[in-house]
């Protein structure tokens, strides 16, 4: 449902309404402020071609000031030149958009980028202190190991795959998810023989202290299987590009071969998925403001269920 009024032409008004959270797929192979410069470009370029504030205008006395011509002065009210967009610029840059993006998946990887835009950009400070678990969308090939663990990095082994089994590809996702466990219950300070542990892992939320920044594994699950190429999903906190790209490498090593990272994309963020977000080519001043009206009723009753 378009919520814009097709009657908003006046750039103050539209920009008035950018205002709460926003959520962006951002591509592969693009750095953080590249994604974010993007952004801001596209939404003052569109800015500026709407119907902006015209010039101020300024109070002019003329005649002469002596005493003797006091009545001959005349007050006058023109255009303050020095106020025209041909002096002092367009009326919106870049730099003037309030905007915090709360992740950064990283540069090789893609998908999901959660950000606060306007007046409301402080409150992704307070989002990004929850450390709320990201799901990912991770893709390997075995049979060859690169010095970076992904395929635009130099290859320094390759090594055969062909006795490597579903059936074992499996058991080692289960054996990671099972070693982290005791990992998570750590960094959460809780004994894992302790009535709150076995609470926690009911409820199924095992948050780690918020000085812990060592990334943490909470569920992994295979997806596909059709050797070289393998795929699994992966939950995580504090993780980083690096980190997921070595956890493939870590799983060939595994299975007695090798493997490098063919692909990363954050499918999920909290209660964002990347239904909810826009693509590069849909970051229209009209997509983001639609974008903002989704994002905040998702907010909203995140937040609801998030304090109980």
């Amino acid at each position: 449902m378009n919520i814009i009024p097709k009657e908003i032409s006046y750039a103050p008004d539209a920009f008035r309404m950018l205002r709460g959270c926003i959520c962006l797929y951002k591509p592969s192979k693009k750095g953080f402020e590249k994604t974010r410069l993007a952004l801001t470009k596209k939404i003052t370029n569109e800015l500026n071609s709407m119907e902006c504030r015209s010039p101020r205008e300024r109070i002019e006395i003329t005649g002469d000031l002596s005493a003797d011509y006091s009545n001959d002065l005349n007050v006058e009210i023109r255009t303050n030149l020095a106020d025209h967009p041909l002096v002092s610029g367009q009326r919106y840059n870049p730099k003037q958009i309030p905007l915090m993006l709360v992740n950064n998946p990283g540069w090789y990887a893609s998908g999901i980028m959660v950000g606060f835009i306007g007046s409301d950009a402080h409150k992704g400070l307070k989002f990004k202190r929850l450390n709320l678990p990201k799901l990912y969308e991770i893709k390997g090939e075995f049979g060859l190991a690169s010095l970076n663990y992904r395929d635009d990095g130099k290859v320094r082994m390759k090594s055969s795959y062909k006795h490597i089994q579903e059936i074992f590809y499996e058991r080692i996702l289960s054996k990671i998810e099972a070693a982290q466990r005791s990992l998570m219950f750590k960094a959460a300070n809780v004994n894992i023989q302790s009535e709150d542990a076995y609470r926690m892992a009911i409820k199924g939320d095992i948050r780690p202290n918020t000085k812990e920044t060592m990334p943490l594994i909470m569920a992994i699950k295979p997806i596909s299987f059709e050797p070289p190429n393998f795929s699994f999903h992966v939950q995580c906190r504090n993780e980083h590009e690096d980190f997921l790209a070595e956890l493939v490498n870590e799983i060939g090593i595994a299975l007695k071969s090798c493997a490098r990272c063919t692909g990363i994309r954050l499918i999920q963020y909290g209660p964002f998925t990347v239904e909810h977000s826009l693509l590069q080519k849909h970051w229209t001043l009209e997509n983001l403001i639609e974008n903002i009206h989704e994002c905040q009723g998702i907010l909203k009753q995140f937040e609801k269920q998030y304090e109980k």
